[in-house]
């Protein structure tokens, strides 16, 4: 069982009616002519926010539609037991402020491969601190991508297993 939770987080984990915060931060390393760039999404964020969650001055962009098989990444029974390290990560395409002007997120695509980025997925809980921050996984992002005019969809694989050690 996972023991590195902070005594809050693992507070506001417990209660029942408490949903977590997904937040997932991907990077790409400077390429070429390109500055490095850091994106950061949520699955929260109302219309009156324009989609964005501020969360200790990071504004983070509720464009996450669906994180599936997450729960099993932070399930205490499961944290030992994950024979298949990876996620399935579907994200809203149409234009948002992530880019000026607003782009659709499969935009990035076009200059930035997507296996060259390190994608961080972590939980929080409304009201914690930063330190609160629970990371849950580290991944490459693979094969299949998948977009159309309003879904960007693909999958998150262990950065452990995409280099061949597990």
């Amino acid at each position: 069982m996972r023991t590195d939770f902070s005594t809050s987080f693992d507070s506001e984990k417990d209660k029942k009616a408490n949903r977590p915060v997904t937040l997932m931060q991907i990077d790409w390393p400077a390429l070429g002519v390109l500055p490095a760039l850091t994106l950061r999404l949520t699955d929260r964020g109302s219309d009156s926010d324009h989609k964005i969650l501020s969360l200790i001055g990071t504004d983070w962009h509720a464009v996450i539609e669906s994180t599936v098989s997450l729960d099993r990444l932070v399930t205490a029974g499961n944290f030992s037991a994950n024979s298949v390290a990876d996620l399935n990560i579907a994200l809203t395409n149409l234009p948002t402020a992530l880019f000026s002007p607003e782009k659709p997120f499969s935009h990035v695509f076009r200059d930035r491969p997507p296996e060259s980025a390190t994608v961080t997925v972590s939980q929080w809980f409304d009201g914690l601190l930063e330190s609160d921050i629970a990371p849950i996984f580290v991944a490459r992002i693979q094969d299949p991508i998948k977009f159309d005019e309003v879904s960007c969809s693909f999958d998150l694989v262990d950065i452990a297993s995409s280099r061949g050690s597990v």
